[in-house]
């Protein structure tokens, strides 16, 4: 019975290969080019920071601008990388900053993310001087507007650490049969049933006949969640579904895996709370594509970033503001590996990160990062504008208030945007420009009021776990 098994799995895999439909053939096509796009950004850039050949490896994720797309479509559309990072390490709650000056993550996603918080706010000051930009149409009460026609995408050359990169192995010893992950997807979305039963069958006779097992991810659950990796051989390893804190040698990170925050930005977007208040609804990523030549599967990453934030156990929806929704983006594996991938158990991380973003004072210019600090910084430099890096908490926030000052009318829109009592009506610009110096970073988060209440009711119902900050650097303010 169990050849026969066998062999129903070999006739199901082999329909599944010529069962490829439009979507699939679309999304292969659509990933290919994404990746394309942002390993020839990668190659243009300098080599400092890089990976040295042959010796050590990194990961690397963009933010792509796409005007027109439109799912299964053709993909002649053009694509632009609008931000790159790259990157693998995070720092010590020991070395994290009270100033908001060093990055506590500089993975290569939360790098490239930051990158396109800077390139928003340059788009932003465009939109407020010129009426538009290549981003937002015009401009209403002092909040820039999307235009319909321009998407942004995610690009990763590396399955994001966390609950997405837990994927089932799957390997059948019976007569050489190899199910690869997007195969394993495939039956599990069109043959749930045959799945189910050879799963339990291959489990009476799993040494003989099949090998299970996970592949594995350093990021830790956090303490606070209910169930914790068991550390079992095979399947048992991990547990999913659950919060996960990045891996750090010696002195722990505070730092919540890519997986976590990619789910939160699906459903708070990826703008942030800042730039919230000047933006007229949330961004959401069309498409989460991830290089080639490492583990990968549809399902998996779906169950990570959508299916995690979709509802809770109780079947209790997200009741969420205005514009603000559960995003299904298009998930996609390129065939196309990465230049500098870890490809080799001989290479080591590379320990600096990388920061680019398309806009005119760096357009040339790509900043390397060491432990959260900009490379090269001198001490006498190390704490002013010209020794941080330009995407840090600090220096985000003095964009904010850059942009915010540059918007037309701002004794008119300041205060409508920033509804606050303190905000007097009749201030003159040298008063709003004073209290914006003294605000704190927090009290600004706190102000977008409806990015706050999506967050918190992601929170509440489906990240219990995850705690609200408490780092010093949420009370910066320019002036301290």
């Amino acid at each position: 019975k169990y050849e026969k098994m066998v062999k129903q799995m070999e006739t199901t895999l082999r329909a599944c290969r010529m069962r490829e439909t439009t979507g699939s053939n679309w999304n292969s096509e659509f990933a290919d080019k994404m990746a394309d796009v942002c390993y020839k950004k990668y190659e243009s850039l300098p080599k400092k920071g890089k990976p040295a050949t042959g010796k050590e490896w990194t990961l690397m994720a963009c933010v792509v601008k796409i005007e027109g797309f439109k799912k299964n479509n053709s993909c002649n559309t053009s694509m632009e990388v609008v931000s790159l990072g790259t990157g693998s390490k995070c720092i010590g709650k020991s070395k994290m900053s009270s100033v908001g000056d060093i990055l506590n993550d500089s993975h290569a996603e939360i790098m490239a993310r930051r990158g396109f918080l800077r390139y928003l706010y340059h788009q932003i000051q465009r939109t407020y001087q010129s009426g538009s930009s290549e981003v937002f149409s015009n401009f209403s009460d002092g909040k820039c507007i999307l235009n319909d026609d321009v998407t942004f995408h995610f690009f990763s050359s590396h399955t994001p650490c966390g609950d997405a990169s837990i994927i089932p192995k799957v390997l059948i010893n019976e007569d050489d049969i190899g199910i690869s992950l997007k195969q394993v997807d495939k039956i599990l979305k069109e043959n749930s049933v045959l799945i189910i039963v050879v799963q339990k069958k291959v489990m009476l006779r799993r040494e003989k006949l099949v090998k299970i097992d996970v592949h594995r991810t350093g990021a830790k659950c956090l303490p606070s969640e209910s169930v914790q990796d068991e550390h079992l051989p095979g399947i048992n390893y991990h547990v999913v579904g659950v919060l996960r804190t990045k891996p750090g040698r010696g002195d722990p990170t505070l730092s919540l895996s890519c997986s976590d925050k990619l789910a939160r930005w699906n459903v708070v977007g990826c703008q942030g709370a800042l730039l919230s208040l000047l933006i007229d609804k949330p961004i959401y990523f069309q498409s989460v594509i991830i290089g080639g030549g490492c583990p990968f599967s549809e399902t998996v990453l779906q169950r990570a970033i959508i299916d995690r934030v979709s509802v809770n156990e109780e079947d209790i929806h997200l009741n969420l503001p205005k514009h603000y929704s559960i995003a299904s983006p298009v998930i996609a594996q390129s065939t196309i590996s990465f230049v500098h991938s870890r490809d080799s158990d001989d290479k080591k991380p590379c320990p600096s990160s990388l920061v680019w973003c398309n806009v005119p004072e760096r357009m040339h210019v790509t900043q390397v990062a060491v432990e959260g600090k900009k490379q090269g910084a001198t001490k006498k430099l190390a704490h002013t504008a010209a020794g941080r890096l330009l995407v840090c908490k600090r220096e985000l926030l003095s964009q904010f208030i850059k942009v915010t000052l540059s918007m037309p009318q701002p004794m008119l829109n300041i205060p409508i945007i920033l509804k606050s009592k303190q905000v007097i009506w009749d201030m003159n610009e040298d008063d709003i420009k004073r209290y914006l110096d003294h605000i704190s970073y927090k009290q600004l988060k706190y102000l977008s009021q409806d990015y706050k209440k999506a967050w918190e009711m992601v929170r509440s119902v489906c990240f219990p776990s995850w705690l609200k900050s408490t780092a010093v650097s949420e009370l910066i303010s320019i002036i301290n």
